[in-house]
């Protein structure tokens, strides 16, 4: 990992500024805190952070301000919410910012840690120089389709060719791909995290499947995917016709013991792929962008 990345904290509890603290003496981060708005600005202004914890409330009161102009400086930074809840409405709130991650505490030293070595080695995949143009028009294109999973893979192709040749086109393709799979399987099919886990357990799943697409109240419905580009960004936005669905039941990747879980790391993925992921409509939609590096 190179010794230049920057992480600015801003955070009033104590407790999460000790982990964190705590969690970069172990890394080649460089750290530091800011109190208010003025100090945020300054440091994303001087300091260039790669990483952005921001405190739940004050991103509440300043995102849009402080998010733009940390984009703007670095169009790959990592931004992570703190939370000290994990309830549905929290964090729904929280994803609606266009974060990368969030994390909710308490999370030991030793997660938080491991955390920042995968940081890191986005930061150094981001990093890499673009050769090819930017483009420099705008393209758009939509896609209905039904809940056939094995069909995703020839969308996904389909979209993938249209983006940014600067992006790694494996790194879009994933995240776009669990996406899609999580809209119809999670959202239009309403498989639970605890159904799926049972049948993968039960080696039942594909047969679960299956019945929830002959099921009259599932099987009309469609799953929309909608692409955009700009010169500076690629933004893609995939909705569902489901019930949504309760973030905090996604494992996050500062449990380690989480991680290791047969499923619900769909989401996770994707958070590293882009720079912003925005859920809307109680999940239903989901916007996800990347920049373009300068």
């Amino acid at each position: 990992m190179e010794d230049n990345y920057n992480i600015l904290c801003i955070c009033s509890n104590k407790d999460i500024r000790n982990t964190v603290t705590q969690s970069v003496t172990s890394t080649n981060f460089h750290l530091f805190y800011a109190n208010n708005l003025q100090e945020t600005l300054i440091h994303i202004s001087s300091e260039n952070p790669q990483i952005f914890f921001c405190d739940f409330n004050f991103a509440k009161q300043y995102h849009t301000e402080v998010f733009s102009l940390a984009r703007k400086n670095n169009p790959n930074i990592l931004i992570n919410i703190l939370l000290d809840q994990n309830d549905k409405d929290t964090l729904f709130q929280a994803m609606s910012f266009g974060i990368n991650n969030y994390l909710v505490f308490p999370i030991i030293t030793e997660d938080l840690c491991n955390y920042l070595k995968l940081c890191g080695l986005i930061i150094q995949t981001r990093n890499k120089k673009a050769q090819a143009p930017q483009p420099q028009t705008s393209t758009s294109k939509t896609i209905i389709a039904d809940n056939t999973i094995e069909n995703v893979p020839e969308i996904v192709n389909s979209l993938v060719e249209l983006c940014n040749q600067n992006f790694d086109k494996n790194e879009i393709r994933i995240g776009l791909e669990e996406l899609i799979i999580n809209a119809i399987e999670h959202g239009n099919l309403n498989i639970n995290f605890a159904e799926k886990n049972q049948a993968i357990f039960n080696g039942t799943f594909e047969e679960l499947v299956q019945e929830r697409k002959s099921n009259k109240l599932y099987k009309d419905k469609k799953i929309s995917i909608s692409f955009h580009q700009e010169p500076n960004y690629d933004e893609w936005q995939i909705e569902d016709e489901g019930n949504g669905f309760d973030p905090s039941e996604i494992p996050t990747f500062t449990k380690l013991s989480q991680t290791q879980q047969l499923h619900g790391r769909g989401i996770l993925i994707s958070r590293f792929q882009f720079d912003e992921i925005e859920y809307k409509n109680e999940g239903r939609l989901v916007r996800i962008r990347r920049y373009a590096s300068k």
